[in-house]
């Protein structure tokens, strides 16, 4: 209910002033044109009547266009009597998108299908409809403004070409956040794009985790430090430009920790989501929902001072469109999650992935560890050779069996699909964290994941001079 008074209020509030202002301004200026009606007759040594009123009342002689015309006060009349009726359109106009985007998002709960077809066409539509609201409030802003110079006269003409101007530069601005925040997700990485042809090993061991073509190799593999392990159809910002297409993202970091076994399953989950039912989602749905979703709260986290009063309608309205859909994805994400778990099990074991999603969720933090060393390193004129092998002896020293306290209730990062938390994931495996608590804090298996990419220390090296360069920048 809260978040739905937000939208009614931006959708409402200008219509109605405008509505308001124009009927006391209409009632006004037929007082005013009665009483001068009135003093005129007494003047003639006649009594006034109500029949003689109505008779050259505003509203008669406005009402006639040839009498019209040659009325000054009948063209303010009219506008005011205009504007009523506009506002009441638009107000109604944004309470049915409201209205439609509710039972759009309502009627996908629990159907992955429907949410895949329907938020797509519902998310441009939103987008657009804001924008022409945008513009009808700007027109009746500056309309009521008028109504405002006209009856009261309490400001000079050119204070309306001033409100006029400021109404235009706020909805111009309202409509380039509007654009920015309706793009698909990008995620942002520190990586560098392998050539798929020199690195045959890696590429033989993806297509093994394919033995049916259900999901195509990716069409980019892209490998960083960041810790985490993702395969997306957003776009990819890396150090070698902006890629489309289906992207693998490997951080060597983390592949350090993961036996190949368990590197294996989890990348196994992260193919899964491509199979299916499930691939319409990964591919359409949660690129824009996501990119939308974050683009939203980070907006909402920059804008300062009068560019948060400009924005705050916009971020209402546009926020309304992702949490009506908010409930529908988090029941089918849950769902495709767990889904795409117990298929990676079945590649392994459920231990397996349950060790390689403990290992990803515990030792991730260390990461934030290596970037604070690399800092204090560069502030003394020096820089580390290898960021991966810092981390991995981070995490080998803190791979104590309280590193594993409190890690349930967390979830893995992912640049579009949400998680649920780390012990729901496991007990839908039937596993425990005490079941897979040794190897979970074996951060040095003998043979790791990263061994399957050809050069990786090489790659690992030039990233951290990259990673340094960026610190140093930042």
């Amino acid at each position: 209910m809260v978040r739905l008074l937000k939208p009614v209020l931006v959708v409402l509030a200008i219509p109605v002033l405008a509505g308001v202002l124009s009927l006391m301004a209409r009632t006004e200026w037929e007082a005013r044109w009665d009483a001068n009606l009135v003093r005129q007759v007494v003047r003639q040594g006649q009594r006034p009547n109500g029949r003689l009123i109505a008779r050259f009342s505003l509203a008669t002689l406005c009402h006639d266009g040839r009498t019209a015309s040659q009325i000054p006060p009948c063209g303010p009349y009219s506008l005011f009597g205009r504007i009523v009726p506009v506002a009441a359109i638009v107000a109604g106009v944004g309470l049915l998108l409201l209205g439609g985007i509710a039972a759009a998002g309502y009627a996908c709960r629990a159907n992955p299908r429907r949410l895949s077809a329907v938020f797509r066409p519902v998310r441009l539509i939103s987008a657009w409809a804001i924008v022409l609201l945008i513009l009808l409030h700007t027109a009746l802003a500056v309309a009521a403004w008028l109504v405002i110079r006209v009856v009261f006269e309490r400001w000079a003409r050119s204070s309306v070409i001033v409100a006029a101007l400021g109404a235009l530069l706020a909805a111009v601005a309202m409509i380039w956040l509007v654009i920015g925040v309706s793009r698909r997700s990008t995620a942002v990485v520190l990586g560098r794009q392998l050539v798929q042809s020199a690195h045959p090993r890696l590429m033989e061991a993806l297509r093994a985790l394919m033995p049916d073509a259900v999901a195509r190799t990716p069409d980019h593999v892209v490998v960083g430090l960041t810790p985490g392990i993702f395969l997306s159809e957003a776009d990819v910002v890396s150090l070698d430009g902006r890629l489309r297409g289906r992207t693998l993202y490997l951080s060597l970091a983390s592949c350090r920790l993961l036996s190949v076994e368990e590197w294996r399953s989890f990348v196994s989950h992260e193919l899964a989501h491509f199979d299916g039912r499930d691939g319409e989602l990964a591919a359409g749905f949660y690129p824009l929902y996501t990119g939308g979703r974050r683009a939203v709260d980070g907006l909402r986290n920059r804008v300062r001072g009068l560019m948060s009063i400009v924005a705050w309608p916009v971020l209402s309205l546009v926020s309304f469109v992702y949490d009506a859909f908010a409930a529908g994805e988090r029941q089918v994400g849950r769902a495709r999650e767990f889904e795409a778990d117990r298929a990676a099990a079945a590649v392994t074991s459920p231990a397996t992935l349950a060790t390689a999603l403990v290992k990803l969720t515990a030792f991730g933090p260390a990461w934030e560890t290596a970037l604070d060393a690399m800092d204090a390193a560069a502030a003394a004129g020096t820089q580390y050779v290898n960021a991966a092998e810092l981390f991995a002896e981070i995490s080998a020293l803190n791979a104590g069996s309280d590193r594993l306290r409190g890690q349930g209730v967390l979830g893995l990062a992912h640049p579009t699909d949400t998680h649920p938390a780390l012990v729901d994931r496991l007990a839908a495996l039937g596993v425990t964290l005490a079941d897979v608590a040794r190897e979970s804090l074996d951060t040095r298996p003998p043979t790791s994941g990263v061994s399957l990419i050809d050069g990786y220390v090489e790659l690992e090296r030039a990233l951290t001079t990259a990673q340094h360069r960026a610190l140093a920048g930042h």
